[in-house]
């Protein structure tokens, strides 16, 4: 700050001596000049890590008292408080706002970068895109409060909806006999095996333990879907919906006249119960939980699965979980059965689930009968 004082007087004569007539006083003002940065990730999805970074200084020439730094989260994210990295901050705005109090920041001085980090919620990229803002103030006054204040942008790339899967997802059909002799080694699996399509072919007399296998093809995202989403599914069940024998169709689980077996039983079979989204009656589906789980059904657990029995006679008795048919001879049956398969978006980062939807699918099996075992 510069201040200029001037004297004169008139008249004035050549030997006037004006040399002197002005004089100059510099007078140097210091002020602080505070500054804050706030950056971020330009892209996130929902359910994925979204860090905020903070740095703030005093770049001025003269000390800042009091200085306060505060940081006000967008909607759309939820702090983690125990992962910031300064500590002595408090919360306020529902905990949408952080405040430090920094006390005073002499010249040069810098806070120490401060990792903010937050989860995006579920639904945030419909107020997408998510600004952040950062601002530091003190009680000394500034010449340019320019920098005190910034912000940064974050865009949320939106989840996919459940995809839908194929239509009969590759369902083939585990199948298993008590009379098999391979059910009589020491292997659990050799004795079980699976269909190579729709159709089976049965010897009649015998009771067929019958579960069906699905497999579970995932459609791929888009590049920058896939960057912040995975898709997953498992099966949570399944059900025999009917059995058709000589043309006529018997609901598994009904319980009229005309859904009786060889045997006046109707309904559903010891073993097996009802489960909301399946038609029919319903048992557990062995192994599947996820798209990528193989497991094969063992003898044991194909006990506890649907059983039928096919005969040109009528059987004395039958156990109580197997569906009794008479049939007039070597002829062709039919079989139809569902699987629920849930189908969920999560993220790839943190596993939150972002999309649910559960998906039906049916699948008719053909069954060829042959003569009995013991007469071949």
């Amino acid at each position: 700050l510069t201040n200029t004082a001037t004297v004169s007087s008139t008249p004035t004569t050549s030997a006037d001596a004006t040399g002197d007539n002005t004089t100059t006083a510099t007078t140097s003002v210091r002020y602080p000049d505070l500054a804050v940065d706030i950056s971020a990730p330009a892209t996130r999805g929902e359910g994925s890590t979204l860090i905020y970074t903070v740095s703030a200084g005093n770049h001025g020439t003269e000390q800042a008292l009091d200085a306060q730094l505060t940081v006000r989260l967008p909607d759309g994210v939820t702090l983690q408080p125990g992962d910031v990295s300064l500590g002595g901050y408090t919360l306020s705005d529902g905990g949408r706002t952080l405040n430090w109090n920094l006390g005073t920041l002499p010249p040069g001085a810098n806070v120490p970068a401060i990792s903010i980090p937050t989860i995006v919620d579920s639904g945030a990229a419909q107020l997408s895109p998510l600004v952040a803002q950062a601002t530091i103030g003190s009680a000394t006054p500034e010449l340019d409060l320019s920098d005190n204040t910034d912000s940064a942008t974050t865009n949320i790339v939106p989840p996919p909806p459940p995809p839908q899967l194929s239509d009969s997802l590759g369902m083939q059909l585990a199948i298993h006999s008590e009379l098999d002799p391979r059910s009589q080694d020491t292997s659990e699996t050799n004795a079980v095996y699976r269909s190579t399509g729709s159709t089976i072919t049965w010897p009649s007399g015998e009771v067929l333990d019958f579960t069906p296998r699905a497999t579970i093809t995932l459609p791929e995202l888009s590049a920058e879907e896939a960057l912040f989403y995975s898709v997953r599914a498992r099966i949570t069940g399944w059900s025999i919906v009917s059995y058709e024998v000589d043309g006529k169709t018997y609901a598994a689980d009904g319980v009229g006249e005309q859904d009786r077996d060889a045997l006046g039983r109707s309904g559903c079979r010891q073993g097996s119960t009802t489960q909301p989204g399946l038609d029919g009656c319903a048992y557990p589906y062995i192994g599947g939980r996820s798209a990528d789980d193989e497991t094969e059904p063992t003898e044991a657990q194909m006990a506890g699965q649907a059983h039928v029995y096919w005969s040109a006679t009528r059987p004395l008795s039958m156990r109580p979980d197997v569906y009794t048919f008479r049939v007039r001879g070597l002829s062709t049956m039919h079989l139809t059965v569902q699987v629920l398969v849930e189908v969920e978006v999560v993220s790839r980062e943190t596993g939150l689930v972002l999309g649910v939807e559960t998906q039906r699918r049916e699948q008719a099996y053909t069954v060829r009968l042959v003569a009995p075992r013991s007469a071949k």
